[in-house]
């Protein structure tokens, strides 16, 4: 029976990692036409950081999820493999997200305990927005930062609910 469980956890990471070049690409031209500013972002760039913004929600649900550490384990293997046909150095990008997050947690630690998911979405999408726009996260406009974070965190928090 494990192997029925292990084969099922591979294939929903394998479907997460499509929902993530999805949403990806599904929410391009949405904010070109919302913030022009976006614009000259080239799709490769936007693909590549918004999926690691993804992969960076997805396994923040996962490490919430009721898997065992061994199948949380085996899960994040299996996501960032299949993450890695959509973006090579999914690991490498998405780290830099872990890092950019932790940094600012640490250094403010009541950061997300007033408006918790807002604070959030807006680390989460000012990172995404500026590493594909080659800007620094500050320089992003908090509205659209909330509004790509929000939908990366709202579409993967319970990715990992056993149903």
């Amino acid at each position: 029976m494990w192997f029925l469980r292990s084969r099922m956890l591979r294939r929903k990471a394998e479907a997460a990692a499509a929902a993530a070049a999805y949403v990806a690409t599904g929410t391009t031209l949405e904010f070109v036409q919302r913030y022009p500013e976006f614009s000259a972002v080239s799709n490769d760039d936007w693909d590549a950081f918004v999926i690691a913004g993804c992969h960076w929600s997805l396994l923040t649900a996962l490490t919430a999820s009721t898997y065992r550490q061994s199948e949380q384990a085996e899960v994040a293997q299996a996501l960032s493999a299949s993450l890695a046909q959509y973006v090579p150095d999914i690991d490498a990008r998405t780290s830099l997200l872990i890092q950019h997050v932790k940094r600012l947690v640490d250094d403010k630690p009541d950061i997300l305990t007033t408006d918790g998911l807002d604070t959030l979405a807006m680390l989460v999408g000012s990172w995404c927005l500026a590493q594909a726009g080659h800007r620094r996260p500050s320089e992003i406009s908090p509205v659209a930062a909330r509004h790509l974070g929000l939908i990366i965190i709202l579409t993967f928090r319970d990715w990992w609910k056993e149903t």
